[in-house]
Formats: structure tokens, sequence, C-alpha cells
């Protein structure tokens, strides 16, 4: 059953905005809202403990390694892996169920190490004993609406595609009373970025409202990796 609380339709073929420019794509506002951080280092993910802050960005540099581990011919057949564990466990874990749910043995070292230091750095954060892991190759538009998410708090990285696309506050509100979303500007995770996002157990006054990037009959995909955590009901909607 999805809880998550929806804006707006997915319009496409309209503008994204991305706060600041995205990598590989040219424009973008220069500016960020309030409630959104944005920094280089991996400390700026602290800031979604501040209530006025209902989402977080750290804009990493992707390895060579990881680069290299997520192209289409390394991941082979791979479509899904769903697990949940403690962050200790994870490591060792996902090197078998990589394997397993098809991902190319080029890619499942790199995954598996990289996705085991997310699950620590977020356990960290936020403080769960288990993480909910859910490695995803995306091919449409995996959720239409803008909503917000019922759990306290999710990391979200796209290591290959588009990112996933956010609201500021006031864009939300605009929505949510009628607005039509292509007159919106429209924030994007960059490929790469490790995001944390504020869900509405932690906050319904900040949580951040977001969805997938329509990609539907572009021919692109997308992989995905969310971390939930470990008590999050597992018939709840992904968002990414």
């Amino acid at each position: 059953m999805n809880k998550s609380v929806r804006f707006g339709e997915r319009r496409t073929g309209r503008p994204t905005i991305v706060m600041p420019a995205q990598r590989g794509e040219g424009g973008g506002r220069t500016t960020l809202p309030y409630h959104v951080k944005l920094d280089g280092s991996v400390s700026v993910l602290n800031a979604i403990l501040l209530r006025p802050i209902s989402l977080a960005i750290w804009r990493r540099p992707m390895d060579g390694a990881l680069r290299k581990a997520v192209l289409r011919d390394a991941l082979g057949e791979f479509s899904l892996l769903r697990l949940t564990a403690r962050p200790s466990d994870l490591r060792e874990l996902l090197l078998t169920g990589l394997g397993e749910a098809g991902c190319g043995p080029a890619s499942i070292e790199a995954l598996a190490s990289d996705i085991a230091g997310l699950a620590h750095i977020f356990a960290d954060l936020v403080g769960p004993e288990t993480v909910d892991v859910r490695l995803e190759r995306i091919t449409g538009d995996a959720c239409r609406k803008f909503h917000t998410d019922y759990v306290s708090a999710r990391l979200i990285t796209t290591y290959r595609g588009r990112g996933t696309q956010w609201l500021d506050q006031d864009s939300a509100t605009e929505l949510a009373s009628g607005a039509n979303v292509s007159c919106l500007p429209v924030g994007s995770l960059a490929e790469g970025d490790v995001a944390v996002l504020k869900g509405r157990l932690w906050d319904e006054d900040y949580a951040i409202v977001h969805r997938s990037p329509p990609i539907t009959g572009t021919g692109e995909d997308r992989i995905v990796l969310v971390l939930n955590p470990g008590d999050f009901a597992r018939d709840t909607a992904i968002s990414n």
C-alpha cells in the first residue's frame, strides 16, 4: 500500500532546472532554497539533522572503478537487488547477492564496497540498527507524481542516469494548490550525488517533495540505490 502524499502529475517534455547546474548539463539556478544544503564534503549530510533542512546533498566525485562498475556491459543482466541487514554485514551479503542478481563480475566488488560504505554513513546519521537496501535498474517512470515519503529519512544515489527531481517548499505549495508543474522550477540531483531526504515520519512540515525523473520513451535507464531504515514498511512505495 502506498502511503506517500501525492502532489502532482509528471509532465513529459518539461524543463528541469538544476540547483546548482547538474554535471553534464548547462544552465540551472545558482542558489539553493534555505531548506536544501549541498557541498562536496560528506559532512554536509549532517545538515539533515537540523529541522529546517529537508534535503542534504553530498556532491561527490565517482571514482573510475565505480564508474566502470555501472556500465551496461559490466552490469550484465542485473535488474534488482533487495535486502535488509546490519551495516557491518552488508558487504559480504552484497558480494553474494549482486552475483546472484545477475551483476557482472567486474561490478560486484566496487558496488558492494560503495553500498556498504553508504549504509554505514546512513546508519550513523539516522540511527537504524539495520538498513533496507534496494539497488535497481530503472527503465521507465518509477514514480509518476511529486510526493513525500512515509519514512523518517531515505538515502538515494543514482549511479547512472538522471537523478531524483525535487521541489523547493514554495513550489511544492503552489503545486498542491493547483499550479501547473511545467511552470515551476525543478531541482535535480546529479549522477553520483548522495542525498539524504527527510520524510514525513521525521517532520511533516519539512519532508522533501520529489519524484523520479521521467525517462519513458527515451531509451535511457537508471541505476539507483535507495537506503531506508530497516524497519521501513516493505509494502511502502519506493520513490527515487
